[in-house]
């Protein structure tokens, strides 16, 4: 009995001492340069848009980086963003700039959270804010043109109630499918995506 005791403290000993294996190191939300997605539109295989990250820079614990937007017709825009803190911003697009920005996500979502955010939006000659609340919810498996995935959805409102946008993430892919209150078809489903360089 003693030397099953002994035998039982030594293996906790070495279960101890065993060296803990390092967690994923991977972004929530890619942002390195040439990380692609491809997006049907409004249930339409042949309206295709394309987003690429053509910048990306991190600089004291905050990332900031450029999306360069192609259209099924070939018209051209651009979104910038920020990644601090775990929380994800648009700054701005080809129209103008979020002041303040823009929350789209946070590193950790538990479904049941509820965010309430303020964002405006400044353009030449015109200007807004808005009060929006997000609301997480439970993490489902969703399956795309671009194969299966595990996503959270987040649903966007106005403070007055109106609206009901939501869009779903999946962690280390970005924006799954995006959907609009009274839609059939969602606004956005992807159907391919490619990583960037490291």
């Amino acid at each position: 009995m003693t030397r099953f005791v002994l035998a039982l403290l030594l293996l906790a000993g070495f279960a101890v001492a065993a060296p803990v294996p390092k967690a994923n190191k991977a972004p929530v939300y890619p942002f390195a340069v040439g990380t692609k997605w491809e997006f049907i539109r409004d249930g339409d295989p042949k309206k295709v848009y394309v987003e690429e990250v053509v910048e990306s820079e991190e600089k004291d614990g905050v990332v900031t980086f450029k999306v360069n937007i192609t259209t099924d017709t070939g018209d051209k825009m651009f979104e910038k963003y920020t990644l601090k803190g775990g929380e994800l911003h648009v700054t701005a697009n080809a129209n103008g700039a979020f002041d303040p920005p823009m929350l789209i996500r946070k590193d950790v979502m538990t479904a049941g959270d509820e965010w309430e955010t303020t964002w405006g939006f400044k353009g030449e000659g015109f200007g807004y804010t808005t009060d929006e609340t997000l609301s997480i919810g439970k993490a489902e498996e969703l399956t795309t043109p671009a194969g299966k995935f595990t996503a959270y959805p987040i649903t966007r409102k106005h403070k007055n109630g109106i609206g009901g946008t939501t869009m779903w993430y999946a962690d280390g892919i970005g924006l799954i499918r995006h959907t609009e209150a009274g839609q059939k078809e969602p606004a956005q489903e992807l159907k391919s995506f490619t990583p960037g360089k490291k």
